[in-house]
């Protein structure tokens, strides 16, 4: 025979046939013990017998109990055994009260109803229904001789037994279906956990940042992005952590739901784009959250353009350098001539000036598509702007500008390519050396780097000149703006995409102002870097062709 498998689910259904069988031999013994001298409760025409049976049924059932609760045997040792007593007890039960319409047979229904749904194929559950009915056959025999029972018994025994056959077959069949059931069930529980293994897997490596909020406004679940934006776990409130962040869910709650909002971080010194979506069909309940780092959306784009600019200035290269060449070449062979009266002269000044200019500009585009992408580290600005002070001085005298740094000592390190940063200062300070002289020997920069109040670092670039007009102001940062004839208008422009592609912020804070004051938004170094970090040699990198040249506003 072939053992039932002994799971979890098999013990308690063992565990609930003993309990069940406990209950029904107390209940007899109650009802025998009630019934003496009342034939109509129950009729039992050996007394004696019919207890003695009661009590070792109950003791038998103790034990089952307790081989059960302790496992002490194989569980289709212990179901084969109990099923075995228990036809043979309640047979000799029937037996004991001297007739077979008593009810008491319906017992052995119940017991092989129940066997059977314990029992693993058809085969054993048709082999205790046979062994149930063979019983009952016995009994009516037994009851036919010693009690004078009338024939009719035999037709009881055929429909008990027709019933005990249909119990069987049927118990079985069902307990088959149950535990296939429950082997999908358990198939698709295995599914689902590793599913949810993989979702887990993929949402914790997802680039932006994902949170779950709750109805109630608990973080529920997050990423290792958001957590490392917002500094907290699973159940911490949203609007303690994230307040800015908070107000934009309960707007949207409220069904203020156009563009997706950006809201700054706390501790961080970045903006997130912030994109919600329901995860159900109640816009009140639970809602994720889609963090994408604003400055890391504009680096994207930047690059994207810088791309474009990239093939744009081969074309340039070919289709305008080589005519800008000979054209520039022929003026100086003009230039030369001895013929050339006071008006041909000043035509080729025109000439002059213009081609320089226009071979400024190509230079200024090639020299943006050329710089590649940016490679931000940790750097300090006490030191990097000392050394920028010291170079600029050794480049270009210290008569013409004066620069002044000045730099709080709580002000974190800050994550930038220092090339890109010196060629940013140097066009800031060109810039300020040539708008803010105006007939003046000495111009005076004063470069000042502090924390800013959001966990960012905030560097000021300012003159002493007449400041940027304000119906300039607009157009300031525009490719190809300039106000004078000589610039390129690419100073200003180069300055904010490096900006940009850094993720920090280039803007003017006072247009029409004296004085003109530019302020670079950085982001501070994570703590990591900060740990790790070690004062270079060397504050830039000069690279094969030099230092980055600046270019003119």
């Amino acid at each position: 025979m072939t053992a039932p498998r002994t799971d979890v689910s098999h013990w308690v259904g063992l565990r609930v046939l003993c309990v069940y069988r406990i209950a029904v031999v107390l209940a007899l013994l109650m009802l025998f013990m009630w019934a003496r001298g009342e034939p109509l409760l129950l009729a039992v025409r050996w007394p004696d017998i019919f207890l003695s049976a009661l009590l070792g049924y109950l003791a038998w059932a103790v034990v089952a109990l307790f081989l059960q609760q302790r496992q002490l045997l194989p569980f289709a040792w212990q179901l084969h055994a109990q099923l075995g007593v228990d036809v043979i007890t309640l047979g000799l039960l029937v037996a004991a009260t001297g007739r077979m319409d008593g009810g008491l047979a319906l017992l052995l229904l119940m017991a092989v109803a129940g066997g059977s749904l314990l029992l693993s194929n058809l085969r054993l559950a048709l082999g205790l229904a046979a062994m149930a009915t063979l019983t009952l056959l016995a009994v009516q025999g037994f009851v036919a001789v010693y009690a004078e029972g009338s024939a009719e018994g035999y037709t009881l025994v055929a429909m008990y037994g027709l019933g005990l056959f249909l119990l069987g077959a049927g118990g079985s069949l069902l307990s088959v279906r149950m535990r296939r059931v429950q082997a999908l069930a358990e198939r698709r529980g295995v599914d689902l956990a590793n599913m949810q293994a993989l979702n887990e897997h993929i949402v914790q490596h997802m680039e932006p940042g994902v949170i779950v909020v709750d109805d109630e406004g608990v973080i529920r679940l997050l990423n290792h992005s958001a957590m490392g934006w917002l500094a907290t776990g699973r159940g911490s409130a949203l609007e303690h952590v994230a307040p800015d962040l908070h107000r934009a869910v309960e707007r949207w709650r409220q069904g203020a739901r156009g563009d997706d909002p950006v809201v700054p971080v706390p501790g961080s010194g970045a903006d997130v784009r912030v994109s919600i979506s329901p995860l159900g069909r109640d816009a009140g309940g639970a809602l994720l959250l889609l963090l994408e780092d604003e400055g890391g959306l504009r680096a994207r784009v930047q690059q994207a353009k810088l791309a474009a600019l990239g093939r744009l200035t081969a074309s340039i290269a070919h289709e305008i350098r080589n005519p800008l060449s000979a054209i520039l070449h022929a003026e100086q062979l003009l230039t030369e001539s001895a013929d050339l009266d006071e008006d041909d002269r000043r035509l080729l000044d025109i000439i002059r000036r213009h081609g320089r200019r226009l071979n400024s500009i190509v230079e200024d585009v090639q020299q943006l598509s050329r710089r590649g992408h940016s490679r931000r580290e940790a750097v300090s600005l006490g030191p990097f702007l000392e050394d920028f002070r010291q170079r600029w001085q050794e480049q270009n005298g210290q008569a013409s500008v004066r620069i002044d740094c000045r730099v709080s000592p709580a002000a974190p390190l800050v994550l930038f390519d220092p090339n890109h940063l010196h060629q940013v200062l140097t066009n800031l300070v060109e810039n300020a050396a040539r708008h803010a002289r105006a007939g003046r020997d000495t111009v005076a920069v004063t470069l000042t780097g502090r924390s800013s109040g959001d966990g960012g670092v905030q560097l000021d670039v300012g003159d002493d000149g007449p400041g940027v007009p304000s119906e300039a102001a607009g157009s300031l940062f525009e490719p190809f703006f300039t106000t004078e004839s000589s610039g390129s208008g690419l100073g200003l422009f180069i300055c904010r995409e490096l900006c940009e592609s850094n993720r920090a912020r280039l803007q003017l804070l006072n247009p029409g102002e004296p004085g003109a004051l530019f302020r670079i938004t950085l982001q501070a170094a994570p703590p990591e870097k900060r740990a790790g970090w070690q004062e270079p040699a060397a504050s830039l990198s000069a690279g094969e062709d030099g230092p980055i040249p600046a270019t003119r506003r």
